[in-house]
């Protein structure tokens, strides 16, 4: 049986290997005494130097391929790094976007209830005034009807008639000027015995109602008909007025 010298390249597993150890083995079963994987044949003049420059070749490709794939993981993470960045930076401006629409919508709520606010105010300020405006017209318009009606009364004539006393009507005893046994000529007064409501005639339907115990004085009376008086309330208030007019 011949014998060969060979060496194991099972760098990994073999220390045999790693020692770049020459073993003498029988050319049939030509593996590592070790770890039994086959043997790279070795001669005098290259010895453990040729294995010495393939294990340094592996230890280098070893380096390399390690040296790619610490490139490959850190490229990745840093582009994994940028990838989440971009994303977290987006997110931030859209939470921003969105705050900044949040605090706008508020600022118009605050607007918009300001402003409704100062019309229910502007509102009641005009239903105020129109109703103080209404009021003061109210007054005016009696005031000026007052004072027309007192201008429009003369004073009493010289009546050519009988001055005497009658029954108007039923409601009031009337003591004055009197023709064909009606009052007729002004300076007569009324006194009312019962409640009498006085038509106007003034075109819009104006009544004067007149209570029991109320006098009307300086009358003028026209074929027993009142033309024009002041009526003396109980309260002591007094109203003018003119029929007709």
């Amino acid at each position: 049986m011949a014998e060969k010298k060979g060496i194991c390249r099972n760098y990994v597993n073999c220390p045999l290997a790693d020692k770049e150890e020459i073993q003498i083995v029988d050319d049939i079963n030509f593996v590592c005494q070790h770890c039994h994987q086959p043997l790279e044949l070795a001669d005098n003049n290259t010895g453990g130097k040729g294995g010495f420059d393939n294990k340094k070749k592996l230890l280098l490709k070893r380096i390399g391929i390690a040296t790619v794939a610490i490139g490959l993981v850190v490229g990745g993470y840093f582009l994994f790094s940028s990838i989440i960045a971009k994303k977290e930076a987006r997110q931030l401006e859209i939470q921003q976007q969105e705050k900044e629409r949040v605090e706008d919508s508020i600022s118009r709520a605050e607007a918009l209830r300001e402003a409704e606010v100062q019309c229910r105010e502007d509102s009641l300020r005009i239903a105020k005034e129109i109703q103080l405006a209404k009021k003061q017209h109210e007054e005016d318009s009696i005031r000026i009807a007052d004072s027309i009606a007192k201008a429009k009364l003369t004073k009493p004539v010289v009546n050519t008639g009988n001055w005497g006393t009658c029954k108007w009507k039923g409601v009031a005893t009337y003591e004055g000027p009197m023709q064909g046994g009606k009052p007729h000529g002004g300076g007569g007064a009324l006194k009312f015995q019962k409640p009498y409501t006085l038509d106007l005639k003034d075109g819009v339907g104006g009544k004067l109602e007149i209570k029991a115990g109320e006098n009307v004085r300086n009358s003028k009376c026209k074929n027993g008909e009142l033309i024009q008086g002041e009526l003396q309330r109980n309260d002591g208030t007094h109203k003018w007025f003119n029929i007709g007019a």
